[in-house]
């Protein structure tokens, strides 16, 4: 070390022995002589930001993630630096030293980790986050954007309106939650909404606290009844193919959420949702046997054409669950579980879908229950596995 090495295979091998020994300042300054000697040696500077990161030094990585977007106009490098200032929000504290005796900070040293704790205490989160969205604002425009990078910039956005949520600045925090959402309507953030889990996920929790269960509702209304439109006859034709459309259980729970929101509403404050495009076209306010109705239709074109999903038929359960629990008993609920058994009794994960429903039932609906859990052959399921779950 007192050679002050440049070549990496020096580098790479004092840094996997300098970590262990908890020297995180010695292995980041290994890195950054040997970059201040060849600053125009890319992998260096990169190998420096990847130091900072292995020894939860976010702040110097956010840094050092600046100077290597400055440096190489290379866009990743940017990316980096707004990821490193949302984990330096997040943990702005370097880990504990290792409890090891041999490994007992100097005082020289605590002194040094002391500094430099109340130098990143000094930036709140507040900052970090304004920070790291003006910095994910400053992106070339001609770049095309990952679902990725769309999820951070929004996700910098959702932190901070999360953060003045818990300060009680409910105006900024609005506004936070306003422009996640723009991001994540842009064209980009659709497109990568419709191909990445995370980033409707983080799409719908903005829209819900942006209070968008108008659209919403529109929105998933409309993605579950084109169901398999987009497939081809002779795709349909193929049986050994699961056919899948682009429904997954987020955009039931969606839509579920809109319409028990906008049931609550008055029918007066309901605005209503353009369709079909044009301006003066509102739908009427959503119903319970609107859904109900949408939900049989998708589990009858699933019994037809993809007999192994389960989402369309879960959902059913799921209106009729949200509706009991608002004192609005549908009568058979008992019979829509003994049906979801016999129709998917051969999948595993059978138990954890009809868990909850289960322990809610009460009186005559659990002894109907368990009656016919009791009467389900062995032969047929193994009953000491999965049943018993089911009957306490």
């Amino acid at each position: 070390m007192n050679q002050k090495p440049t070549d990496e295979t020096t580098l790479s091998i004092l840094s996997h022995s300098l970590k262990p020994l908890d020297r995180p300042l010695d292995l980041i300054g290994i890195y950054q002589h040997a970059w201040d000697v060849a600053p125009k040696i890319e992998e260096i500077g990169a190998q420096t930001f990847v130091a900072h990161v292995r020894t939860g030094r976010w702040s110097g990585a956010r840094l050092t993630g600046m100077k290597l977007w400055k440096a190489f106009n290379i866009e990743r490098y940017l990316w980096w630096s707004i990821m490193a200032g949302v984990m330096q929000a997040e943990r702005p504290f370097p880990p504990s030293p290792i409890p090891v005796l041999v490994m007992i900070p100097t005082r020289a040293q605590l002194a040094e980790r002391e500094a430099a704790l109340a130098k990143d205490k000094a930036l709140s989160k507040e900052v970090l986050y304004g920070l790291a969205w003006r910095m994910a604002g400053t992106a070339p425009k001609e770049s095309v954007p990952t679902s990725e990078r769309i999820w951070l910039q929004a996700s910098v956005a959702t932190r901070s309106a999360k953060h003045y949520e818990e300060i009680g600045k409910e105006k900024e925090a609005k506004e936070m939650w306003a422009k996640a959402l723009e991001v994540l309507e842009s064209e980009a953030g659709q497109r990568a909404a419709a191909t990445a889990l995370h980033v409707e996920e983080l799409r719908r929790e903005a829209a819900a606290k942006s209070s968008q269960w108008e659209k919403e509702y529109g929105r998933m209304k409309d993605r579950l009844e084109r169901g398999y439109a987009f497939l081809s006859p002779i795709v349909r034709l193929l049986l050994t193919l699961e056919i899948r459309s682009d429904r997954n259980w987020l955009t039931y729970t969606t839509l579920l959420d809109s319409l028990f929101e906008l049931d609550s509403k008055p029918a007066e404050e309901y605005n209503g949702t353009e369709t079909n495009g044009e301006a003066n076209s509102v739908t009427a306010k959503p119903g319970v046997e609107d859904v109900r109705r949408l939900f049989k239709a998708l589990s009858q074109t699933d019994e037809e054409q993809a007999p192994s999903e389960r989402a369309s038929r879960l959902a059913i359960l799921e209106l009729e669950s949200r509706l009991r629990k608002a004192g609005k008993h549908s009568g058979d609920f008992v019979r829509l579980l003994t049906e979801y058994w016999e129709r998917f009794s051969f999948k595993p994960v059978v138990v954890e879908d009809l868990l909850d429903f289960v322990k809610a039932l009460e009186g005559e609906e659990r002894a109907q229950w368990d009656a016919f859990v009791d009467a389900i052959p062995e032969d047929v399921v193994s009953t000491q596995l999965s049943c018993p779950m089911l009957l306490t």
